[in-house]
């Protein structure tokens, strides 16, 4: 009993299992990789469920509708992400994107977007965005470029 007690937490863990190591390392990093993320999506469907999606990856978020909502959103507190439509019913998600960077916020920004001509990527892409991704996209897609951020 004295001796398990010198024991390092690691040698414990071994005599447990690789398992429950996997277990514990998963959840570490499930609590460190989580986010809080702004949605600025109008299309109430994809909107749900790319906020379940979030969800279910760990991540929290906050869903806005218009570039109105999005911008108060911003202005009212930090995000470590924000996934970002383009064609929203009060102007342009790039707008946003501007506001950001010339404010020197580095937050990452992913756009997505039904707009599919390579001069709607570059121009996201050189106003500052992080990833671009052309809707209809697979939620896997979007999952590996959240991924590609945290790391």
């Amino acid at each position: 009993p004295a001796f398990s007690i010198l024991r390092s937490s690691a040698d414990r863990r071994a005599d447990e299992g690789p398992v429950s190591a996997i277990v514990e390392l998963a959840s570490r990093q499930r609590e460190h990789i989580a986010m809080r993320c702004l949605l600025v999506e109008d299309n109430k469907v994809l909107g749900d469920a790319l906020r379940d999606h979030l969800n279910s990856l760990g991540h929290s978020a906050d869903w806005c509708l218009t570039l109105c909502d999005a911008t108060a959103a911003v202005g009212a507190g930090a995000f470590d992400l924000v996934l970002l439509d383009l064609n929203l019913p009060d102007g342009n998600g790039l707008s946003l994107l501007k506001r950001l960077r010339t404010a020197n916020d580095a937050t990452p920004v992913i756009v997505l977007t039904a707009y599919d001509q390579m001069s709607d990527r570059m121009n996201a892409i050189s106003s500052g965005a992080t990833d671009f991704l052309v809707k209809p996209f697979n939620l896997s897609a979007l999952t590996n470029a959240i991924s590609a951020i945290q790391h």
